[in-house]
């Protein structure tokens, strides 16, 4: 609703994949205690594995690669729109 009223658009993927990113990012640096040693925000990072974003569940792997669920989506009328499971 804040995004709507501010923007005047619902949010859409893009939107809502920054949106993660940024709490993603808040999650680490509070994780890590320190806002200026790169590795341990490096190894909270990586450590995160019950992140919860509005596009869902976000962990990294064994090779610090990013993994969620992905969400397939398709333009209808210049909109996207989620696909239904």
């Amino acid at each position: 609703k804040a995004y709507k009223d501010k923007y005047g658009k619902e949010p859409d993927q893009f939107a809502a994949q920054a949106y993660d990113a940024v709490y993603l990012y808040e999650a680490a640096l509070k994780k890590a205690g320190s806002t200026t040693d790169r590795e341990k925000f490096r190894d909270a990072l990586k450590n995160i594995a019950d992140f919860v974003g509005v596009t869902g569940q976000f962990k990294f792997n064994e090779k610090r690669d990013p993994s969620m669920e992905v969400q397939v989506l398709q333009i209808k009328n210049g909109q996207f729109d989620a696909l239904k499971k």
